[in-house]
C-alpha cells in the first residue's frame, strides 16, 4: 500500500510545515493487516523547508476507539538541510497487540537543549491498520506476555 501525502487532509494545521512526511508505503503489504507478532516495515520520505540539528520521529498508536495504547517516542533521522528529501525504512513489531483495529499517527519533531519538544509535522492518521491472530481479550489492547509461574 502506497501514500501520497504531499497533500493530505489529516496533516495537522497547527504545525509550521518546516518538516513534512510526503511519502508513505506500507513494504510487502497489498492490505494494512498485520498478524500478530509480523514485523511492520515502511518506506517514509522526509522533505524539509528549513536546517534542523536533529530531526526526530515519534510514532503513536491508537486502537479504533482512539484509546491510546503506545508509542515509540525518540527516533532520530538526524540532521537536514532547507530543501533536503530522505527516505527512511521503519520497522517495528506490534507483537503484543490484540487483534483489533488500530491508527498509527505520526510526528516529527525537534528537541532544544533544555529537552523541550516542538512539533513540526502532524499526521493523524498516517494509516489505519489491523491486527490478526492474537487471541480475544477481556480487557484491554495490549496482550502482556504470560506469567511465568513455578509451584515452590
Amino acid at each position: 500500500m502506497e501514500f501520497d501525502l504531499r497533500d493530505t487532509k489529516n496533516r495537522s494545521p497547527w504545525t509550521p510545515g518546516n518538516a513534512r512526511i510526503t511519502y508513505l508505503k506500507l513494504l510487502e503489504k497489498e492490505r494494512s493487516v498485520y498478524i500478530s507478532g509480523e514485523t511492520m516495515k515502511l518506506h517514509i520520505r522526509v522533505e524539509t523547508k528549513r536546517d534542523y540539528e536533529d530531526l526526530r520521529l515519534r510514532l503513536e498508536v491508537r486502537y479504533g476507539d482512539e484509546v491510546p495504547v503506545g508509542t515509540m517516542p525518540n527516533v532520530t533521522l538526524g540532521k537536514f538541510g532547507p530543501g533536503e528529501s530522505r527516505d527512511y525504512l521503519v520497522e517495528l513489531t506490534p507483537s503484543l497487540f490484540a487483534t483489533g483495529k488500530y491508527r498509527m499517527d505520526m510526528v516529527l519533531f525537534e528537541r532544544d537543549e533544555f529537552g523541550n519538544t516542538y512539533d513540526e509535522e502532524l499526521l493523524l492518521p498516517a494509516f489505519l491498520f489491523e491486527v490478526e491472530g492474537q487471541e480475544t481479550m477481556v480487557w484491554g489492547h495490549v496482550r502482556f506476555p504470560d506469567a511465568k509461574v513455578t509451584a515452590l
